[in-house]
């Protein structure tokens, strides 16, 4: 017998109880980790006020490459607060905060928008957990290690399961995620179960034309209008020098569209069309032309880093990354369950027509549990979560 997991409509707008087990938690707070309200302009401002005045050591809970975080509590909740650092194009921040209060997802973190006098700060909720690319965290899913493998099975299909109705239902309005990795989400760990996911950083999200991410309308191909993505350049480091590296991958990408031969004409900024993360970048992403598919992809390798502990198709550095992502064969562990593997087949498809929209695969066999709802360990989690925040 086993039980599936519970997910949350991507046609609707209404946002369901997201639970496992149970839709309500001990105390009223949701499990998922939203136990705070919306806040109202005023409250965003004094937020803002208390961060900026405070004489107390502010507390950095995360940097990237163009914003630091900030955790801050307000009227006894905790919040994030994103700060752009400037080394990087307004275009990231304006993006996610103009899109991020329109979403009302359980596993997509919730954006209070920005305070009136204080636009470059964004306000979201505070998301209390680990990032799953962290070696102690990675331990609690790898599955081809002999050990607690039904536990560490279920934990991956617990966070597939929850990040692929968030993709989805960004899809669902017409937004492609773009730049899918294991340190843009978040899981909670307790008894070595997943009891938590969220899906962070918006800043590369895009809106396409169309408002569907269902097939087969294809109308929805976009150029990509945001530079070189910093991670990307952040790994030119393993190629040499900044500027040479620059021009290899540049170079790169002209011939991943043809643009090889001097006879043709060159784009002007051929490298406006890139966008992403190694590890999980789309094939036709490399060309700059894409769907939402190019999710579908980064969502594959995801979901194939939680099984075997790495990244699909690495390479020494971030050229054989990219050249093994278009030609090196899927290689897959004959430890993988028969369904990870069709899944992941099928994911990793470098055939956009083969490759499944998110949507198509709510009911994929692989987010099965493997057993009837975790049974008491999972219950047992949940309530020391409870416990952990009335405390």
């Amino acid at each position: 017998m086993s039980a599936t997991l519970s997910t949350t409509s991507e046609s609707s707008g209404a946002t369901p109880p997201l639970s496992i087990i149970r839709d309500q938690s001990a105390g009223g707070l949701s499990w998922e980790g939203r136990d705070v309200t919306l806040l109202s302009e005023n409250d965003k401002g004094q937020l803002i006020l208390d961060l900026i005045t405070s004489k107390e050591p502010k507390e950095k809970v995360g940097s990237g490459c163009s914003s630091d975080v900030y955790k801050r509590m307000y009227k006894g909740c905790r919040y994030a607060v994103k700060l752009d650092n400037g080394k990087t194009s307004l275009t990231y921040a304006e993006r996610e905060a103009a899109i991020g209060p329109l979403l009302d997802h359980p596993h997509i973190v919730r954006h209070h928008g920005c305070a009136k006098d204080y636009p470059q700060y964004l306000i979201m909720d505070y998301i209390d957990g680990d990032d799953i690319e962290e070696p102690l965290v990675r331990e609690h899913f790898t599955v081809t290690v002999p050990d607690e493998t039904e536990r560490r099975l279920n934990n991956c299909k617990i966070v597939g399961s929850k990040a692929r109705s968030a993709l989805a239902y960004l899809h669902g309005r017409g937004y492609v995620y773009r730049d899918l990795k294991g340190s843009n989400v978040r899981v909670k760990i307790v008894n070595g179960i997943v009891v938590n996911f969220t899906l962070l950083d918006l800043g590369m999200v895009r809106h396409t034309k169309t408002l569907s991410g269902l097939p087969p309308d294809q109308t929805d191909k976009e150029r990509s209008d945001l530079p070189l993505s910093t991670s990307l350049m952040e790994e030119l480091k393993g190629v040499g020098t900044a500027a040479t590296g620059r021009n290899r991958l540049s170079r790169f990408f002209q011939c991943c569209s043809g643009f090889c031969n001097n006879s043709q004409p060159q784009p002007k900024s051929f490298e406006l069309t890139i966008c992403g993360s190694t590890p999980t970048i789309s094939p036709e992403m490399l060309q700059g032309i894409y769907t939402t598919k190019a999710d579908s992809w980064a969502f594959g390798a995801l979901l194939y880093f939680l099984l075997e502990g790495k990244y699909p198709f690495k390479g020494k550095n971030i050229l054989e990354n990219l050249d093994n992502i278009r030609h090196q064969p899927l290689v897959l562990s004959d430890s993988l369950p028969e369904q990870a593997k069709n899944l992941l087949v099928k994911l990793l498809s470098r055939a956009e027509d083969v490759r499944p929209y998110l949507a198509e695969i709510e009911d994929h066999p692989f987010f099965v549990l493997e057993k009837p709802c975790l049974g008491q360990e999972l219950t047992d989690s949940l309530s020391v979560l409870d416990e952990e925040k009335l405390q």
